[in-house]
C-alpha cells in the first residue's frame, strides 16, 4: 500500500512538473509568434522606407536630363587641359569614383614634391566614352561599387575646399549640372544612411532575440523529456 501511495505521488509530482513545463512553453511559443510577426512587420516598414528613399536617387538621375551634349564636350575639353582645374578635376574624380568605386586622391600640382598618381588619364577616359550620361544614369543604386563610389564622394569630393557648382561652372560652362547630380546621389546615401542603419540595427536586435526565445524552447523541450 505504501509503494502504491508513493508511486501515485510521483505520477502527481510529475503530472505538475509537466503542466508547469507546457504551460511554459505555450508563453514561449506565444512570444516567438508574437516577434515572428513583429519582426515581418518591421521588415516590412524598412523595405517601404528604403524604397521611398530610392526616390531620391531617381530624382539625381533626372537631373542628367538637363545636360547637353554641348555640355558634355565642354567638360572634356576641360579636363584635356594639363593640369585640369583643380574643381573639374574633383568632379572628374567623382563621376570615375560612381562608376568603378576607386577613390582616386587629387594631387596638389603647384607642389612639385606631391607624387600622387594622376587620376585625369582615367577621368578623361570615363568622360570621353559615348553615352557618359546613360552610362552615370544606370548606375545601381544598391551595388557595391555605387556604395563606395557614394562613401567617396561624401567624405573626399563633395566637402573638397574650392569645389562647388559655382567654382566648376566657372572654369567650365555646363560643368555645374554634374555637380548637381553628384549632390543628388549624396542626398540620397545621406538619408538612406540617416533611416536604414537604425532600422537595420533594430531588425539585427530583434533577430537575435527571436533566436534566443527559439533556442529557449528548444531547451525547455529537451528538458521536458
Amino acid at each position: 500500500a505504501k509503494f502504491l501511495e508513493a508511486s501515485v505521488a510521483k505520477e502527481e509530482e510529475q503530472a505538475v512538473v509537466v503542466t508547469a513545463v507546457q504551460e511554459k512553453d505555450e508563453k514561449l511559443k506565444t512570444k516567438i509568434r508574437n516577434a515572428e510577426v513583429a519582426l515581418e512587420k518591421y521588415q516590412a516598414k524598412a523595405r517601404a522606407k528604403r524604397e521611398t528613399i530610392g526616390e531620391k536617387w531617381n530624382e539625381a538621375a533626372l537631373l542628367l536630363d538637363k545636360v547637353s551634349s554641348k555640355d558634355v564636350a565642354k567638360l572634356r575639353a576641360s579636363l584635356a587641359q594639363s593640369p585640369p582645374y583643380e574643381p573639374v578635376l574633383v568632379l572628374g574624380c567623382c563621376l570615375s569614383a560612381m562608376n568603378d568605386g576607386i577613390y582616386r586622391r587629387v594631387p596638389d600640382h603647384r607642389n612639385l614634391a606631391d607624387k600622387t598618381p594622376d587620376p585625369a588619364p582615367e577621368v578623361r577616359k570615363l568622360v570621353g566614352q559615348d553615352g557618359i550620361k546613360k552610362i552615370l544614369a544606370s548606375l545601381d543604386k544598391s551595388c557595391a561599387t555605387s556604395v563606395r563610389g557614394g562613401k567617396a564622394l561624401r567624405e573626399h569630393y563633395l566637402h573638397y575646399p574650392g569645389f562647388s557648382p559655382q567654382s566648376v561652372a566657372a572654369v567650365c560652362a555646363g560643368g555645374d549640372k554634374f555637380v548637381h547630380w553628384v549632390e543628388g546621389v549624396c542626398a540620397y546615401f545621406d538619408a538612406l544612411d540617416e533611416a536604414m542603419i537604425p532600422m537595420e540595427q533594430h531588425i539585427l536586435d530583434e533577430t537575435k532575440r527571436l533566436e534566443a526565445l527559439k533556442r529557449d524552447s528548444t531547451v525547455l523541450f529537451a528538458e521536458a523529456g
